[in-house]
């Protein structure tokens, strides 16, 4: 019986290995180049023979004991794989990796940076060249299957059930390239900073080749979450209507094809939107735009986006509602943004 025991994280995204690994690939070379952001240290590729492999976590045991996680602890989650030995197991042979985590379906930040940052370890020279199933759980999009044939050419789809576990021959291990090797607390983890230039640069250049559009988009882009079920911006028709005598055009992601979401980025010399999952396109932005992010409170530290600005990807700058939640509906500043817009004009 197979005991699912998994160390505690003190709340933070973790990549750990334990166990009788058969390999370890270090990261390095230019593809895995982050500069001085994350200088001296290195992710890992950890191999291991013979592991049970739970794929909606991409949580691995062997020998009754965990070997490798990339979990957010929660008590859900704890409860879950405390049961892991009730759920039956298929045998995976040759050589497997998963890159699914608890977020990673709905949310679209997560799939673009987390899941698609770790597959892209699977260009190492070491594993490139090898034939390597990618087990998966959740539906992914043609559009999303094709842009990680781009990324990782070498793996081939294996859909998993969520209540099954799989007894991989060989299972690679694959760290968040995306997530920094210090100590941050949780949510807080610094990302596109961390992430390889490489990675960045290949969605520069390779996904307009890879997604062909002949839709325009202005230069000037209002990012509108009202589709969205948090932080919608609840005054938005005022706020539209200043930014679209400003030349903004209004772009709901959730309506366009993943192609032009990019195009719509790679367009842009000004952005406004609200904090949320459509900002993860900004990694195919070529002219460095002004990027004004919108939170709903002060009392949120800026991530992602600020991240991106540091590497020189974007000219970044915030502005906050006064909302007492982080994930509230708010009232955009709506003078304080068109002000900060009409000195980048």
């Amino acid at each position: 019986m197979l005991s699912w025991m998994f160390r505690r994280s003190g709340g933070r995204c973790t990549s750990v290995a334990e166990g009788h690994a058969s390999d370890r690939i270090v990261l390095d070379g230019p593809d895995f180049d982050c500069g001085d952001r994350n200088a001296g240290a290195h992710h890992s590729v950890v191999t291991f023979s013979d592991a049970v492999v739970w794929p909606v976590f991409s949580a691995a045991a062997q020998a009754n004991v965990a070997i490798a996680s990339t979990l957010y602890d929660d008590k859900r989650q704890d409860d879950v794989l405390s049961r892991m030995h009730d759920y039956p197991v298929v045998t995976i042979d040759g050589e497997s990796v998963c890159a699914d985590f608890k977020w990673s379906q709905a949310n679209h930040y997560h799939r673009l940076v987390d899941v698609h940052g770790r597959l892209w370890a699977l260009r190492h020279p070491t594993l490139s060249s090898r034939p390597i199933k990618l087990l998966h759980c959740h539906d992914w999009s043609a559009d999303i299957k094709t842009l990680i044939k781009a990324i990782a050419p070498n793996v081939s789809f294996v859909k998993c059930s969520r209540w099954h576990r799989y007894r991989c021959e060989t299972y690679h291990h694959l760290p968040f390239l995306g997530r920094s090797l210090l100590p941050w607390k949780r949510h807080a983890a610094s990302s596109i900073g961390y992430l390889p230039g490489a990675f960045i640069r290949f969605h520069q250049e390779k996904t307009p080749e890879l997604f062909p559009t002949g839709r325009t988009f202005s230069d000037r882009i209002y990012v509108s979450r009202a589709d969205a079920t948090k932080r919608r911006v609840l005054n938005e028709p005022e706020l539209t209507k200043g930014l679209a005598e400003l030349g903004f055009e209004k772009v709901e992601c959730s309506k366009l094809t993943l192609g032009d979401q990019f195009a719509a980025m790679r367009s842009a010399s000004l952005i406004v939107g609200a904090h949320g999952a459509a900002m993860a396109n900004v990694m195919a932005a070529t002219k460095r735009p002004y990027y004004l992010e919108v939170w709903p409170t002060p009392r949120m530290a800026p991530r992602y986006l600020a991240e991106a600005g540091k590497i020189g990807l974007i000219d970044y700058d915030s502005v906050a509602g006064e909302a007492d939640d982080v994930n509230a509906d708010f009232e955009a500043p709506v003078d304080a943004i068109l002000g900060k817009v009409r000195a980048r004009l």
